[in-house]
């Protein structure tokens, strides 16, 4: 008997193994572009998601540089404007460290050491976390436990055995649980009232520097007196144990001038004739005139050089009604006198015409009417010349050709009257209008400013809202993570299905090559080679196609900003990533089919139909 020679199987090169996989993806095209579909958006809501996060940490920077000389002014209008309160005090004992300014305050307002401030610290710590808890409580669970006393006056309230006693029955009848146990906070009760006369020490220390102060500034406001911070205030503010460093004095006072010149601003929005001229020029109605709107008209040249107009318009009106108003009021009343004297003329003449036209009669039934109708005449005419001249004193004349307008009585008391009332509105406000001395250019400036503090709180509030939870992965929430792990999931299964399917569809193709010679190992590679090359084309157009939505959704939310502050670095690193995300996907999803492809025996595959 013949032996039979046995060859090894014949090993294709990875250029062959290449060239044969993308001249099966050209013939199977429509399924292959539905695999690079799949890959392409989970890829695309990656790139996306990351695109924006980095974008909004950018932004985030940004705007925490350009509010910062705002947020230092508003701390600062805000500490030596009002006294510190007792919860105010316990959240910055929370939160205070040695090295910090507020614990030397502390310290000099309570005449403590380091070691009683630190445990003022770690009870506010305590009490914090208790305070946090009981707030996520409802209402019903609140007043059994505590009455009406809420936030702070919670341990006050449970100062006494008998209160605290009443407070542990119903927390156990309520069945509530708390990360410590009751014992610990009986514990920081005691240590609350043990503290509560260093906590005391400190608030009435605060509270006589402020006096300290107001008194040595005149009782000036909080902004009136940053806006001339220089270095004597900073020693009166040492004086009284504020650390006021030297490089804020210039921003501040600053700040508060910007400040200041946006409230005279504003102060001209009562001015009933300024909001009707701003709804004139905006097209809006008179309800819907706001701050906002206002300094968006003059934020730019040629609105703040109409305020500035309008203002000097208003100051001249102001000055010409003061000699205006005298003169029309003494008119008024000389043709009131007129007037008056013309009524009586007018009865008389009325009266003295019913009697003559009496006499008439008489004489006409005597036969003799001449000189008696000839009375009657010229009284009729004297009455209807005084009655002409009345109504000529009263409704006034207009102006004809041959003749000029001649004011009425009911004129000039009309005008009288809106003089009057333009008068009583602008009176009031007359000190700001006369100390109005803002130039276009600052009032542009000052309006600028105010509308991008406001764009700016408003894309802060955004970003907040995007950078999701504080601590979580690239700054996305635990449910934007699902999100992202599910689009992932989706693909692996959309891919593998599309790869099983291409299985499936290719099992006498399988057995061919297998019966020509080809290995299991070069039918796994086959199948993952033709998924990863997918990957790559699927990775790449998601990542261009994330990039771009990213980039238009933080325009949306950024505005220009998002352009200016585009990470190209890590967007380049990103689109990398995601790419190779596509890739690694697609090698995964494909082990199992290639699996499958490579262990079909030759005949049983070509059984299948």
């Amino acid at each position: 008997m013949k032996a039979i020679d046995v060859k090894d199987q014949t090993s294709l090169p990875f250029s062959k193994c290449v060239e044969l996989v993308l001249s099966g993806i050209k013939y199977r095209l429509f399924r292959a572009a539905i695999t690079v579909t799949i890959i392409s958006l989970a890829v695309a809501f990656l790139m996306t998601m990351l695109t924006e996060s980095f974008v909004a940490g950018r932004v985030a920077n940004e705007i925490d540089q350009r509010t910062a000389p705002r947020k230092t002014f508003d701390f600062w209008v805000s500490r030596i404007s009002a006294p510190l309160t007792e919860q105010d005090l316990t959240i910055e004992l929370a939160g205070a460290s040695k090295s910090g300014p507020r614990w030397q305050e502390f310290a000099a307002w309570g005449n403590l050491d380091d070691s009683q401030l630190e445990t003022l610290s770690d009870v506010a710590r305590r009490q914090a976390m208790y305070q946090n808890y009981f707030a996520g409580l409802g209402e019903g669970k609140l007043r059994p436990l505590f009455g009406r006393a809420r936030g702070g006056e919670i341990f006050r309230a449970l100062q006494g055995e008998q209160a605290y006693a009443r407070f542990e029955e119903e927390f156990r009848i309520l069945a509530l649980k708390m990360d410590t146990s009751l014992e610990q906070f009986k514990i920081l009760l005691s240590d609350w009232k043990a503290t509560a006369s260093q906590r005391e020490a400190i608030l009435n220390g605060n509270r006589e520097a402020l006096t300290q102060i107001k008194d040595s500034m005149g009782g000036k406001e909080a902004k009136v007196i940053l806006a001339g911070a220089d270095e004597q205030l900073r020693k009166l503010l040492e004086a009284n144990n504020f650390r006021l460093a030297a490089e804020d004095l210039q921003q501040i006072r600053y700040q508060a001038s910007l400040s200041l010149d946006a409230e005279t601003m504003l102060g001209l929005l009562k001015i009933g004739r300024v909001k009707n001229r701003l709804a004139d020029r905006r097209g809006a109605e008179l309800a819907d005139i706001d701050a906002p709107m206002f300094f968006a008209e003059i934020s730019s040249s040629k609105g703040a050089k109409w305020l500035r107009d309008l203002v000097t318009e208003l100051s001249k009106t102001i000055k010409q009604l003061e000699v205006d108003l005298p003169a029309q009021r003494a008119e008024v009343a000389k043709l009131q006198a007129r007037a008056a004297a013309m009524d009586d003329r007018i009865l008389k003449l009325q009266a003295n015409k019913t009697r003559l036209s009496k006499a008439l009669e008489q004489a006409k039934a005597d036969g003799n009417p001449g000189l008696a109708q000839k009375a009657y005449d010229e009284a009729v005419e004297e009455l209807e010349s005084a009655e002409d001249e009345y109504e000529l004193l009263k409704e006034g004349q207009r102006a004809t050709d041959d003749q000029p307008e001649v004011a009425g009585l009911a004129n000039l008391k009309q005008k009288l009257k809106r003089d009057t009332e333009a008068s009583r509105s602008l009176m009031p406000l007359r000190a700001n209008i006369d100390s109005f001395d803002l130039t276009p250019d600052r009032i542009k400036l000052v309006a600028s400013n105010r509308m991008e503090q406001k764009r700016l709180s408003e894309i802060e509030a955004t970003v907040s809202q995007t950078a999701g939870a504080e601590g979580a992965f690239l700054g996305y929430s635990s449910r934007t993570l699902w999100l992202i792990a599910v689009s992932f999931l989706v693909c692996v299964v959309g891919i593998a299905n599309a790869m099983l399917m291409s299985v499936t569809d290719r099992f006498r193709e399988i057995a061919t090559m297998k019966c020509l010679g080809a290995t299991d190992a070069y039918i796994m590679i086959n199948f993952i080679l033709e998924s990863c090359l997918q990957g790559t084309a699927g990775g790449i157009l998601g990542a261009l196609l994330g990039f771009v939505l990213g980039t238009l959704r933080s325009l949306s939310s950024y505005g220009w900003m998002a352009m200016q502050h585009l990470p190209w670095e890590l967007t380049a690193g990103t689109a990398l990533v995601s790419m190779v995300v596509g890739v690694v996907l697609s090698a995964l999803a494909a082990v199992y089919p290639a699996w499958i492809a490579a262990r079909l025996a030759p005949m049983e595959a070509m059984r299948i139909e």
